[in-house]
Order: C-alpha cells, then sequence, then structure tokens
C-alpha cells in the first residue's frame, strides 16, 4: 500500500466511497475517553474486567451488538529497568479472531513492558475496527494491506487522536547483567503517527468538517474553512480541489461545465489541471 500523503488520500477516498455504498452507518463525531477511565484502566492494572469495559464501549460508538470478548496478556516485567532477556521480541501487540459462523468473537491484547493506556487504548481501537470491517464485509485481501487500511479506516471514524498519541515509538531503557544501559525502541500499529495525521487531515477534507480533527495543529494543514463558508457560498461551489504544491484550496464553480479545468494557485503560482467529472 502506498502510505504517502497522495496514497493515504486515495484510501480515504475508497472508504469513505465504500461505506456510502455499503449505506453503513458511521458514528457522526470522533470519539471520547475521559481521563477518569484511563485512570481507571492504569490503577486497576489493566484488569480483564476494565479493558472488557472499554472495548465494549467502543463497540457501541461502532454501532456493532455482538459482543467481543477481550483477553489481556501481560508481560512479566512491567516496570523496566530490566534484563533484555525479559523482554517479549515479538512485535504483536493485539489480534483479533473470530470463528467461521461469526458467533465467537475474541480480541487478545498483549501488554508489553513500557506500554502504557495511549497504547492500550490504540490497541483495543485497531482491533474493535476489524470487528467492525467484519461486521460490514469491508477490507483488502492481502493481510498486510488490510492492516493498513484497519488503521485508515480507524482514523477515518473518528480514533485518529488515539491513535496518533498511542503509534509513537516506546522506548524501553534496560539494563545488562554488567549494569549497561540500554535502549529498544518498539512500535505498535501498520502505520506510523505522520501516517495517521494525514489520514486525519483527508478525513476532515472529505468530510467537509474542520470540526472532526480540531486538535494536533490540523489547521496549520488543512486549509479548507468549510464552516466559515455562508451558506449562500456554499450553494455556489461545485468542488473543492488543493493546490498539488501548496496546498491552498480553490473553489470550482457550479456554473463550470468544462471537463477539465487550468487552475493557477493564486498563493504559490503553481498551475494544475484538474478533471471535474
Amino acid at each position: 500500500m502506498d502510505l504517502s500523503f497522495h496514497g493515504i488520500e486515495k484510501e480515504i477516498k475508497f472508504l469513505h466511497n465504500t461505506i456510502l455504498k455499503k449505506n453503513i452507518s458511521i458514528p457522526k463525531s470522533r470519539i471520547f475517553i475521559s481521563s477518569k477511565v484511563k485512570s481507571k484502566l492504569i490503577d486497576g492494572n489493566y484488569t480483564t474486567q476494565g479493558m472488557q469495559k472499554v472495548s465494549d464501549y467502543i463497540a457501541k460508538y461502532l454501532g456493532i451488538v455482538k459482543p467481543v470478548r477481550v483477553e489481556i496478556f501481560k508481560e512479566k516485567l512491567e516496570h523496566p529497568p530490566g534484563f533484555f532477556s525479559q523482554i517479549s521480541g515479538s512485535e504483536k501487540a493485539g489480534l483479533y479472531k473470530v470463528d467461521s459462523i461469526g458467533k465467537n468473537r475474541v480480541i487478545k491484547v498483549y501488554k508489553k513492558a513500557g506500554y502504557n493506556v495511549d497504547n492500550i487504548l490504540a490497541i483495543l481501537a485497531h482491533e474493535n475496527v476489524h470487528n467492525f470491517m467484519y461486521e460490514h464485509s469491508v477490507g483488502y485481501p492481502n493481510e498486510d494491506d488490510n492492516e493498513k487500511l484497519t488503521d485508515l479506516l480507524t482514523t477515518y471514524l473518528g480514533f485518529g487522536d488515539i491513535l496518533f498519541t498511542g503509534y509513537k515509538d516506546i522506548t524501553i531503557s534496560s539494563i545488562v547483567e554488567d549494569d549497561r544501559v540500554f535502549k529498544k525502541v518498539h512500535k505498535i500499529g501498520y502505520i506510523t503517527s505522520q501516517n495517521v495525521y494525514d489520514a486525519m487531515y483527508h478525513t476532515s477534507y472529505i468530510k467537509q468538517d474542520t470540526n472532526f480533527y480540531p486538535g494536533l495543529l490540523l489547521f496549520d494543514k488543512l486549509k479548507i474553512k468549510w464552516k466559515s463558508i455562508k451558506s449562500e457560498q456554499k450553494n455556489k461551489i461545485k468542488s473543492i480541489v488543493n493546490c498539488e504544491k501548496c496546498n491552498e484550496p480553490y473553489y470550482i464553480p457550479k456554473m463550470s461545465n468544462k471537463k477539465t479545468l487550468l487552475i493557477k494557485c493564486k498563493k504559490c503560482g503553481r498551475q494544475f489541471s484538474h478533471k471535474t467529472t
């Protein structure tokens, strides 16, 4: 899968059009998980019961009614520094499993040393969206591409803030037998935080809603101030295209009947063509 800025744009468009075509009901705003809920998870040392409650809340947000059982597996070493030999080298952070008839659905979470609550929430979000994709038959046949698509869909559905924080590299400082300190970098997710950021941008763009992801300096990059456009002006706009160089928006009027427009950016002077049909 192409995870460049424009490659992610293509995938978000695919997801958006697929959801419209299948008439899938999705959340209208991004999810909010309170600091109180996070604190309960931490204070309870990530009990199965606590994880199940958060997972059920995510499933409800996604409109999934069929139960998904959560299982958590903890590394013995919870508080580094410790010995590297005690730290799992496995890259697996979570797993979604479903039987052949779709009755028994399980999410497995592998909590490694160094994981914090943001990492755990990102894993739960990703695996629950796997369940959403199974429920609505959305996905790619290639496993690696499907995992990346799951991360992009997780962002599109409103978990972008959670993934952006939870997918940052995790550095674990550990000691070896002679007391030397080494650092081990571990990451979860199939895309980077920057990819999540780009997906948040394209999600806001295609939804024409700058309030969907207002944080993370998104307004520095998102130039479409759709909400600030008066209703009478919106009725005159056929579509919006951004400059290929600087991302400045160009509003194509409804009166335009040309199949291809030659546009000159008012900000950087770049000329580019745009097909309207």
